[in-house]
C-alpha cells in the first residue's frame, strides 16, 4: 500500500454527497475503493485492508493478494453455499421420501423423526450439527426406552451418512458418533437363556388357535412375523416337507403392503421338521383359508393379512398368560437359531436357513442353552473324572 497512516486525506475523502470514500493503490497499480456513510467505517476498512496486505508479506505471499471486490464476490459466493445447505428437517424430509426403503422402515423412522430427532436438532442446518450437539440430544433421550433412542440414533446416523455421501458434499464429516450409543436394539444379550420348550409350548397353547401355529412356525422355521403373515398353501409343500419364503406383508404411512421379504437373502425355501409338518396339516384343515391364495392366518374381520398391531397384541397376551413376559415375536428367531447350533447346523446353512444376508448378523441370534450347558458341564465331569481319577 503506497500510503498507510490511517489520516493521509489522499487515502479517505468526503464525497459530495455526504459520504466517505476510502481508497488505495494495491499491488496491481490500480485503485481500489470502497464507500461508507461514516468516516470512521471508511478508516476501519483501509486498516483492515492494510492488514490483510502486511500478512501476505510478512508470509512472502504478496503474490496471492486479491483485490477487496474479488474477495467480497468469493465472500459471498460462500455465503451462499452455506444458506444453501439444508437444514437437518429439510434432508430428512428429502430422504426419506427418496424410495428404497421398506414401508415398515419408512413409518418407523418418520415417527423417531417427528418425536425425538427433529424437535431438538431439526432447524440446524446439517453442517452446523456438530458431535458435541449430537451428545448433548443423546443424553437428553430417555433411556428408560432404550430401544426407542438407539433406532433414534441409528435413524440419524443413516441420515447423516447419506448427507456426507451425497453429492452435494453438504458435510465432510459424520458428526453422529456417541460410545455406546445406536447398538442392535432387537438383541437380547448373547448371554441371556433362550425361551425352553416348555415356555414356548404354554405360549402356543395360549394363542387364539387360528394363529397358534405362527408361533411354531417362526420358533421351528426362523420366520419373521411379516413373512408368516404373508404364508399363503402355495407357500407350502408339504409332501417333501418344504416352506418357501418370497413375500412379507409391512405396514406403511399408507396402511398394510406385500413385498418382498427384508433382505435379498430372505427369500429362501426351508426343510420343515416332520412334527411341525403334521401340526401344518391340522391348520390347514382347520384354520387356513382355502384355495391356493388362501393365508394360513387372516384376520376374522376381513379375511386379509393379521394387522402387525392385532398379531403383536395377541402374542404378548399369550406371552402374559404363559408366565413370560417381555420375550418379543422377534426372539423366537433367536429360539430357532439356537436350536440350529444345538443340531449341529454349520454358520453357511444357519445363515441360509435364516434368510441373513452374512454370518455376523446370524451369530446375533445366538443363545445360551440351559439344558444343553448343563450336559455339557456333566460330560465335561465325567471326562475330568476319567482323565483325572
Amino acid at each position: 500500500m503506497a500510503k498507510t497512516k490511517k489520516e493521509n486525506p489522499e487515502n479517505i475523502r468526503e464525497l459530495p454527497s455526504g459520504h466517505w470514500q476510502a481508497r488505495y493503490v494495491g499491488p496491481d497499480a490500480k485503485h481500489h475503493c470502497a464507500t461508507f456513510h461514516l468516516k470512521n467505517s471508511a478508516t476501519q476498512w483501509l486498516l483492515t485492508e492494510r492488514k490483510y496486505w502486511e500478512s501476505l508479506l510478512s508470509e512472502n505471499k504478496l503474490a496471492e493478494w486479491k483485490s477487496p471486490k474479488v474477495r467480497e464476490q468469493e465472500a459471498a459466493e460462500t455465503l451462499r453455499a452455506v444458506d444453501a445447505t439444508p437444514t437437518l428437517a429439510e434432508y430428512a424430509e428429502k430422504w426419506i421420501s427418496s424410495g428404497g426403503f421398506r414401508p415398515s422402515y419408512v413409518k418407523r423412522v418418520s415417527s423417531l423423526l417427528k418425536l425425538h430427532i427433529l424437535p431438538v436438532l431439526g432447524e440446524y442446518r446439517l453442517n452446523a450439527i456438530t458431535r458435541a450437539m449430537v451428545r448433548d440430544w443423546w443424553d437428553g433421550l430417555d433411556k428408560n426406552k432404550r430401544r426407542t433412542a438407539d433406532l433414534a440414533f441409528g435413524a440419524l446416523r443413516s441420515i447423516m451418512t447419506s448427507a456426507k455421501e451425497d453429492d452435494h458434499e453438504w458435510i465432510t464429516e459424520n458428526p453422529v458418533r456417541v460410545k455406546g450409543a445406536g447398538g442392535p436394539s432387537n438383541e437380547r444379550e448373547a448371554s441371556k437363556a433362550a425361551i425352553t420348550g416348555e415356555q414356548l409350548r404354554a405360549v402356543v397353547d395360549n394363542m387364539p388357535p387360528r394363529w397358534a401355529l405362527g408361533v411354531s412356525i417362526a420358533a421351528w422355521a426362523g420366520l419373521r412375523s411379516g413373512e408368516v403373515r404373508e404364508l399363503r398353501r402355495k407357500d407350502l409343500d408339504l409332501e417333501h416337507g418344504k416352506l418357501t419364503v418370497s413375500r412379507s406383508v409391512t405396514t406403511g404411512l399408507e396402511g398394510r403392503v406385500i413385498g418382498q421379504p427384508k433382505t435379498t437373502a430372505g427369500v429362501r425355501t426351508i426343510d420343515l421338521p416332520q412334527p411341525l409338518i403334521e401340526d401344518i396339516r391340522h391348520h390347514l384343515n382347520s384354520w387356513a383359508q382355502i384355495g391356493q391364495e388362501g393365508l394360513l392366518f387372516y384376520a376374522p374381520v376381513g379375511g386379509g393379512n393379521v394387522p402387525e398391531n392385532t398379531w403383536r397384541k395377541a402374542y404378548n397376551r399369550a406371552c402374559d398368560a404363559a408366565g413370560v413376559s417381555g420375550i418379543p415375536f422377534h426372539e423366537l428367531r433367536a429360539h430357532m437359531k439356537t436350536r440350529l447350533e444345538l443340531a449341529g447346523a454349520t454358520d453357511r446353512e444357519t445363515t441360509a436357513i435364516m434368510g441373513h444376508t452374512d454370518m455376523g448378523t446370524s451369530r446375533r441370534y445366538n443363545r445360551v442353552e440351559l439344558a444343553h450347558m448343563a450336559g455339557t458341564v456333566e460330560r465335561m465331569g465325567e471326562m475330568y473324572a476319567e482323565a483325572m481319577g
